[in-house]
């Protein structure tokens, strides 16, 4: 994970969680499952120190006909990679559905992001939520 430019020369870090130690959010009637291994959704607050940059990662899984509406902090990076069947992804202004092993990059000033899946898919749907913090300097591969 990159890091601002001051903490560049910081010790790696690296977290150990077990499943029992990562909470669980549920939404829509529990046609939604959050995994918060980071980050909030739906009363649960679960922020680790995975990284020295604030981080959210979220194991979401939609059962068919569910959607979750999941706040994000505003300003800040996000990204979504579906890991199984289909999930359509709205921020309000625009509307995609990103198939399995694929991701969907979300602009920085919205301030949630909504995730269906269409009730006439035969099986639950499952992603991965990501956002951080922008660190809004030159990325160098290899961290070199």
């Amino acid at each position: 994970m990159a890091e601002r430019a001051d903490l560049k020369a910081c010790e790696p870090r690296y977290r150990d969680l077990k499943a029992k130690q990562i909470p669980v959010a549920t939404a829509d009637d529990g046609k939604v499952t959050i995994k918060v291994i980071s980050g909030r959704s739906h009363g649960v607050d679960s922020v680790q120190e995975l990284a020295y940059t604030p981080v959210w990662l979220l194991d979401v899984t939609i059962q068919p006909g569910g959607r979750l509406v999941q706040p994000l902090p505003a300003g800040w990076n996000s990204f979504a990679y579906t890991l199984q069947g289909k999930v359509v992804w709205n921020t309000g202004a625009t509307s995609q559905e990103v198939p399995q092993y694929h991701n969907t990059v979300f602009e920085q000033k919205g301030d949630q992001v909504i995730a269906e899946v269409s009730p006439d898919q035969k099986n639950p749907s499952r992603c991965i939520l990501v956002a951080g913090l922008p660190l809004d300097q030159p990325i160098v591969q290899y961290g070199k």
